[in-house]
C-alpha cells in the first residue's frame, strides 16, 4: 500500500498468472455491481465520471517521487493489471497549480453507486490517501459536477440539494 504524509490541509473543493489471479479476485468481490462489458470495443465507452485526487507535485519522496507521481503509478497499474474495474487510464485535470495537481481516475459509468463507491474502495485499499476524494459525473453533458464524496476512514456521501448525505 503507498502511504502519504498526513501533514498536508486537505482542500474542499509468474506475473501473467499474478495479474489472472487478481482479475479473478476482483470479479469475485464484484456480486451486485454493473461492470461494463468489456467485449465491446474499448472505443465505445465513454468517460462518464471520475473520482479526483489531489495530490503534491512539488514534496519529493525518499525514492525521488512526488505524490503525483506515485499515485500515477498506482492508477496506471490498476488500469493495466484490472481492466475489468479500471477502464481508463489516469489522467491530469489541469496543470499545476499551487504546487498541487489534481489526478483522475475515470469510470465508463457514473449512474451505479455500488460500482462508484467499489472503485474508490480499491484506490482507498492501494493508497493511504488521507484527503477526501471527490466524483464529478457529467449530469447535463456540458459540465462536471461533484456528485460523491469518500473520506480516508471509507464513509460514503452522495451531493444532495448542496448537501452531503451519508450513503454507508
Amino acid at each position: 500500500m503507498l502511504h502519504f504524509n498526513k501533514e498536508r490541509q486537505a482542500d474542499d473543493s509468474d506475473q501473467s498468472d499474478s495479474n489472472e489471479n487478481k482479475r479473478r479476485g476482483i470479479e469475485s468481490e464484484n456480486q451486485g455491481v454493473h461492470i461494463p462489458d468489456l467485449q465491446s470495443s474499448m472505443d465505445s465507452l465513454e468517460r462518464k465520471g471520475f473520482w479526483t485526487l489531489k495530490c503534491s507535485d512539488q514534496d519529493v519522496d525518499s525514492s525521488g517521487l512526488t505524490e503525483k507521481d506515485n499515485v500515477w503509478k498506482v492508477l496506471n497499474d490498476l488500469y493495466e493489471e484490472t481492466p475489468e474495474m479500471f477502464q481508463f487510464p489516469p489522467s491530469q485535470w489541469n496543470p499545476s497549480k499551487n504546487g498541487y495537481a489534481m489526478i483522475q481516475c475515470h469510470t465508463p459509468i457514473d449512474s451505479d453507486e455500488n460500482f462508484i463507491l467499489k472503485i474508490a474502495n480499491i484506490i482507498r485499499e492501494k493508497i493511504d490517501f488521507p484527503y477526501p476524494l471527490y466524483y464529478f459525473s457529467n449530469d447535463n453533458m456540458e459540465e462536471y459536477v461533484t456528485t460523491y464524496l469518500h473520506t480516508p476512514n471509507g464513509e460514503f456521501y452522495k451531493k444532495e440539494d448542496k448537501a452531503w448525505i451519508y450513503v454507508c
